[in-house]
C-alpha cells in the first residue's frame, strides 16, 4: 500500500508522525497522572459520606429500637392490650376468623385509648401503629384505621405479607424484630417496612406491638446533599437489589414507589451492589443503573436488623472534568507545535527535494505525452544540478532526440491507413495506402490491406445490390458475377436463400390468407429442404391443431351452455395448446365446484342448519363466493342466537312480572320471586333474603323469608349481618359475587336419589334507588352463563320496586292501623282533658280567694312592721338621751 505514496507525501508523513507520537506520550502521561490522582481524592470523598450516611441511617435504625421499646413497656399500652384480650375471650372469637371491631365494647375502648396513640404516631412521624394479638395474629387496633384493621394473620388475606412475618418472629424469638420493606396491600401496595417489639405483663408476652416506618425519614438523610456535587448522589438497595430510598439522578424510574411497582425498570443490578451483598466493602470504577461510569463507594448497612446496601457515587466524567480540561490544552499547544515544525520541513523539503522531482516528473510526463500520441511536441528536461537527478535528466533528453524522427514517419504511415479505413467504412473502397513508415513491419502491412480493399469491394458491391433488391421485395434478384473459394460459395448462398425465401414466403402467404378468411384446414403443399422445410412443418402442423382445438373447444362450450357441466375437453395437445386445454378444463371443474356447493349449503339454510362448513377450496376471484357463504352463514347463526337470547330474556321478565303482580305480602312475593328465578336459572337451591330494619339496640341484618329446594339444617345460619360471610359482604359491597368453587361446608344439593356440593354460587343485592332492600343466593352443579348473569342484572330493578311497593303497602296497612288507634286514643284524651280543665277551673277560683286573703294578711304585716319599727326608734332616742 506505502509504494502507492508519493515521496513527498511520505516524507511529510514521517515528520509529522514523529512530533505527534513524542507530543500524544508526554500528553497522555500528564493527563494519565492527573486523572489517577482525581480518581483517588474522588474515592476518598465518596467513601466518607457513604460512612457518614450509613452511621445516620443506623442511628435512625437505633432511634426505631428505642422508642418501639418504650412504647411496649408504657402501662397505657398494657391496659389497652389487656382490656381488648379480655373483649375476645368474652365474644369467643374462633381462632380463623377476625377481630370483631364493630363490636360496642370494642369501640368504646377504642374511644379510651385512640386519641393517645394517634397522637405517638403523628408526634414520631411514624406511618402507622399496629397492636397484634400473640395468639391468633388479630390486628387488635391501627392508627390510621385502614382496611387491615381487625384481620387475622394466621388465616386472613394478609398472611403471606410482611406484617404477618414480622408477628410470626416476634412471637417466636420473644425478642424485637423487624421486617423488610414490600408491598402491602391495605396501602395501595406501597412499600412498607414494620418494626415490631413484644408486649409484656407480669413476664407473659400478651400482644405484639408494630411501628409502620417512615420511608420519608430514611429518604430525607439519603438525600441531603451536603459535599455533593451535580452527579453525585447516595441511595440505599435492598437484598432483591430494588430501591430502599429515591434516587436523586433518576428519580422517574428508580424511586423507591416505582422500584417496586415495576422491578424490572426498578432494580439496580450493578457490580456495586452484588460485590456489597456478598460481604464486600470497597470503592470502584462501575457503570451504574443508567450505565453510565461512575465512582462507587459501597458498605452494607444495618436497620434494626434489615441488611441493606449503601452506595456513595458520582459520575466519573465530573471528577475527570478538570483532567479532560488539561487534555485539551496539551492537545491545542501540541497542535501549535507540530504545525509549526511541519511548516519548516515542508519548506526544506520543497527547496532541496520537492521542486527538483516535481520539474524531473514533469518533463518525463510532457515525454510520455508525445509516446501516447498525445502531444505533437516535446521538450528536453531542465538540467540545474548535477546530482542524480542531473545525470537522469541527460540520458532522457538523447532518447527523445532519437525517438522524435522515427515517431514522425511511422505516425505518417499511420495517418493515411487511418485515412483509407475511414473512406472503407463510409462504402469509398477504391482509395489505397501509399505512405512509407520507418518500421518495416508496417509497410508490409499496408500492402496486405491494399490487395484485401480490392477484393472485398468487389465482392460487397455485388453482394450489397442483390440483397438491396431483396431488401425491397425484388425476390427474383441474384448474384451473376464469379468468385472463388468462399466468395463463390457466398454468391451460391446468398442465390440460394433468395430462391428459399421467394418460394416460402409465397406459399405461407396463400396459407395464411385463406386461415384468416375461415379456411382452418388449408396447407402449405410445396417442398423445401433445411430450415425452411421446418417452417412448412410447422405451419401445418399449428394449423391441424388449432383446427382441432377450436372445433373441441366450441363443442365443450356449447354443452356448457346447455348446463352439462361434466363437459371436458379430452383431445391431447401439444404446447401451449395444452394449456389452453387445462385451463378450459380447471375452470369446468371450479363453477362445477362452486354451483355444488353454493348447491349444498343452501339447502342447509333453507332447512335451519345454520352450521356451515364449506369445505371447497376455491381458487381465485371463487374464494370470494366461499367467503361470502360463510360471512352469511355466520351472521345468520349469530342473529338466531341473539333473538333466541332477547327472547328468552323479555320472556323472563314477562314471566317475571306476572308472578310478582297482585297484592302479596312480603313472604308471599319473596316466595314467587325465588321459586321462579331458580329453575329458570337453572340453578337447583336458591334463598331469599330480605333486610330487616335495625332498631334503638340492634344492627340491621339480612334474613331469610324464603327459599327454594333449601335443605334446612340444624347449625345453618339465616341471618346476616352486613358485611358478614358472603351475604353480608355482598351486601356491603352492593356487588354481584359468582364463587365458582364452593366451600367444603356450603350448603348441600340434595334430592331422593342422592346429594351434591354446587358447582357455582350466585350471590346479588338489589337495590331501589341505592338503598339496599335484600339479597338473592342461587346454587347450581354447573355454571352461570353471561346470558344467566345479564338477565339477573335485568330483573333485580323489578325485584327491588316489588319489594319496596310491598314494604310500601304494608308500612301504609300499618300506619292506617295505628292512625285509627290513634285516633281512638285522643277521642278519649280529650274527655280526660275537659275533666281536666273543669277540676283546674274550680282550683283558680279557689287560688283567687286564697290570694285575696294573703293580700289582707300582707297588708296586716307590713302595718305591724311599720309599728315595730316606730317603736325602735323610740327606744333609740331614748337610750341616746
Amino acid at each position: 500500500m506505502l509504494n502507492h505514496l508519493s515521496l513527498k507525501f511520505k516524507m511529510i508523513s514521517l515528520s509529522i508522525l514523529a512530533v505527534v507520537t513524542v507530543g500524544m506520550v508526554i500528553s497522555y502521561l500528564t493527563v494519565r497522572q492527573a486523572m489517577l490522582a482525581m480518581e483517588r481524592e474522588s474515592i476518598a470523598h465518596m467513601e466518607s459520606i457513604r460512612t457518614m450516611k450509613k452511621n445516620q441511617v443506623e442511628y435512625y435504625g437505633k432511634i426505631l429500637e428505642t422508642n418501639i421499646k418504650i412504647f411496649t413497656r408504657l402501662d397505657i399500652t398494657r391496659q389497652f392490650v389487656r382490656k381488648l384480650i379480655l373483649i375476645h375471650n368474652e365474644l369467643q372469637v374462633p381462632a380463623a376468623e377476625g377481630f370483631p371491631i364493630d363490636d360496642p365494647q370494642v369501640k368504646a375502648v377504642y374511644a379510651e385509648y385512640d386519641t393517645q396513640f394517634q397522637e405517638y404516631a403523628r408526634a414520631y412521624g411514624y406511618r402507622d401503629l399496629f397492636i397484634i394479638c400473640k395468639k391468633h395474629g388479630h390486628v387488635l387496633y391501627t392508627a390510621t384505621k385502614k382496611a387491615d384493621l381487625g384481620t387475622n394473620l394466621s388465616t386472613g388475606e394478609l398472611q403471606r405479607g410482611n406484617l404477618a412475618q414480622l408477628w410470626q418472629k416476634v412471637t417466636t424469638s420473644g425478642q424485637m424484630a423487624a421486617v423488610d420493606m414490600a408491598p402491602y396491600p391495605p396501602a395501595n401496595n406501597e412499600p412498607a417496612m414494620f418494626i415490631g417489639a413484644p408486649i409484656e405483663d407480669n413476664e407473659q408476652i400478651i400482644g405484639i406491638a408494630v411501628l409502620q416506618v417512615n420511608e420519608k425519614d430514611i429518604n430525607a438523610i439519603m438525600q441531603e446533599r451536603t459535599g455533593l456535587g451535580k452527579t453525585a448522589e447516595t441511595y440505599l438497595v435492598g437484598a432483591d437489589k430494588l430501591m430502599r430510598s429515591d434516587s436523586y439522578l433518576d428519580p422517574q424510574h428508580h424511586s423507591l414507589q416505582i422500584s417496586f411497582a415495576d422491578p424490572q425498570r426498578g432494580m439496580v443490578d450493578t457490580e456495586a451492589v452484588t460485590a456489597a451483598l456478598h460481604g464486600d466493602q470497597n470503592s470502584k470504577i462501575i457503570t451504574d443503573y443508567r450505565n453510565v461510569p461512575v465512582i462507587s463507594a459501597f458498605d452494607t448497612v444495618n436497620l434494626a436488623g434489615i441488611k441493606w446496601v449503601i452506595l456513595a457515587e458520582i459520575d466519573q466524567a465530573e471528577v475527570l472534568q478538570t483532567a479532560y480540561a488539561l487534555r485539551q490544552q496539551i492537545f491545542i499547544i501540541g497542535i501549535v507545535i507540530i504545525v509549526g515544525i511541519v511548516l519548516v520541513n515542508l519548506l526544506a523539503l520543497k527547496i532541496w527535494l520537492i521542486t527538483p522531482l516535481q520539474r524531473f516528473q514533469e518533463g518525463l510526463l510532457r515525454f510520455f505525452t508525445y509516446l501516447n500520441g498525445q502531444s505533437s511536441s516535446v521538450k528536453h528536461l531542465e538540467i540545474q544540478y548535477q546530482d542524480e537527478l542531473g545525470q537522469m535528466a541527460r540520458l532522457v533528453n538523447d532518447n527523445i532526440e532519437i525517438i522524435k524522427e522515427g515517431i514522425f514517419q511511422d505516425n505518417q504511415l499511420i495517418d493515411d491507413v487511418a485515412v483509407v479505413v475511414n473512406k472503407t467504412k463510409m462504402g469509398i473502397l477504391a482509395d489505397r495506402v501509399t505512405a512509407t513508415a520507418h518500421n518495416p513491419t508496417l509497410n508490409q502491412l499496408k500492402i496486405l490491406l491494399n490487395e484485401v480493399l480490392a477484393i472485398m469491394g468487389g465482392v460487397l458491391t455485388e453482394v450489397g445490390n442483390n440483397l438491396n433488391q431483396l431488401a425491397v421485395g425484388q425476390l427474383n434478384a441474384r448474384v451473376t458475377q464469379p468468385y472463388q473459394g468462399a466468395y463463390a460459395q457466398l454468391q451460391q448462398d446468398c442465390n440460394g436463400i433468395a430462391e428459399q425465401i421467394q418460394t416460402i414466403f409465397r406459399e405461407t402467404n396463400t396459407v395464411l390468407s385463406q386461415m384468416a378468411a375461415g379456411q382452418i384446414s388449408a396447407r402449405i403443399t410445396g417442398h423445401f429442404v433445411g430450415d425452411f422445410s421446418g417452417i412448412k412443418h410447422a405451419t401445418n402442423t399449428m394449423a391441424e391443431k388449432l383446427q382441432r382445438l377450436i372445433q373441441e373447444v366450441s363443442e365443450r362450450l356449447s354443452q356448457l351452455a346447455a348446463g352439462d357441466m361434466t363437459a371436458r375437453i379430452s383431445g391431447d395437445f401439444p404446447g401451449d395448446f395444452t394449456e389452453i386445454k387445462r385451463t378450459a378444463n380447471a375452470m369446468a371443474n371450479d363453477l362445477q365446484i362452486i354451483i355444488t356447493e353454493t348447491s349444498r349449503i343452501l339447502n342447509q339454510l333453507a332447512i335451519g342448519d345454520m352450521e356451515i362448513q364449506v369445505t371447497q377450496v376455491f381458487p381465485g376471484d371463487f374464494n370470494d363466493i366461499k367467503t361470502a357463504l360463510e360471512t352469511t352463514a355466520s351472521k345468520l347463526a349469530q342473529a338466531t342466537a341473539e333473538n333466541q337470547i332477547q327472547t328468552w330474556l323479555k320472556a323472563g321478565q314477562s314471566q317475571l312480572s306476572e308472578r310478582t303482580s297482585g297484592d302479596k305480602n312480603l313472604r308471599q312475593l319473596a316466595e314467587e320471586i325465588i321459586n321462579f328465578l331458580t329453575p329458570y336459572l337453572q340453578a337447583q337451591v336458591g334463598a331469599f333474603y330480605l333486610l330487616q330494619p335495625h332498631g334503638a339496640d340492634q344492627e340491621p341484618c339480612l334474613k331469610m323469608i324464603a327459599s327454594h329446594a333449601y335443605v334446612w339444617r340444624k347449625n345453618a345460619k339465616h341471618e346476616f349481618k352486613i358485611g358478614e360471610g358472603i351475604i353480608g359482604q355482598a351486601a356491603w359491597e352492593r356487588k354481584q359475587f359468582v364463587i365458582q368453587q364452593a366451600p367444603d361446608d356450603y350448603m348441600i344439593i340434595q334430592s331422593g336419589l342422592g346429594e351434591s356440593s354446587p358447582r357455582a354460587i350466585l350471590v346479588a343485592p338489589f337495590l331501589y334507588e341505592n338503598a339496599l332492600k335484600g339479597v338473592i343466593e342461587l346454587a347450581t352443579l354447573t355454571t352461570f352463563t353471561a346470558t344467566h348473569l345479564e338477565f339477573l342484572q335485568q330483573v333485580l330493578p323489578l325485584i327491588a320496586i316489588a319489594v319496596n311497593t310491598a314494604q310500601s303497602r304494608t308500612q301504609m296497612q300499618e300506619l292506617l292501623e295505628q292512625t285509627q288507634a290513634q285516633t281512638e286514643e285522643l277521642q278519649t284524651q280529650q274527655a280526660e282533658l275537659q275533666h281536666t280543665n273543669e277540676e283546674l277551673q274550680s282550683q283558680t277560683e279557689e287560688l283567687q280567694a286564697q290570694q285575696e286573703e294573703l293580700r289582707h294578711a300582707n297588708e296586716t304585716l307590713e302595718n305591724r312592721s311599720q309599728e315595730l319599727q316606730r317603736q325602735q326608734s323610740a327606744i333609740r332616742e331614748k337610750i341616746l338621751n
